[in-house]
């Protein structure tokens, strides 16, 4: 240890506080990033707010035409609902569906690459 000079010292404590500083200011970053994405998700005016007419309250899931005209009944339209505003945290007030539909049997309705489809057959076989 006795080798090591104050010029060496200098250069690691340079060093490491030029890497603890890029990480604070990484750190920084990403936080003001949840900030702006916290602010404009909450600015996010609706149709009938930027119209200045004040919003409706949503309409329940029983006289939404797009839940009936699919052939899905209310109660999985409820089901579907709590399950969205359990999963992101939301009142189920909030959350809005848009259209139902059901998904296309066989690997078409998979959002998966054809081999993935495979394997997941071949594991069910197993």
């Amino acid at each position: 240890m006795s080798n090591i000079g104050l010029y060496e010292w200098t250069v690691v404590l340079i060093g490491m506080g030029t890497v603890f500083i890029a990480l604070i200011g990484l750190s920084l970053i990403l936080g003001g990033f949840s900030v702006v994405a916290n602010r404009l998700a909450g600015r996010k005016p609706d149709a009938a707010g930027a119209a200045g007419q004040p919003a409706s309250a949503p309409t329940p899931p029983e006289t939404r035409p797009a839940a009936s005209a699919a052939g899905v009944t209310p109660e999985v339209v409820a089901a579907i609902t709590a399950a969205l505003a359990a999963a992101t945290g939301r009142r189920a007030s909030e959350v809005r569906i848009a259209r139902i539909s059901p998904s296309q049997p066989g690997p078409a309705g998979l959002n998966t690459p054809v081999w993935g489809y495979a394997n997941r057959l071949a594991a069910g076989r197993r």
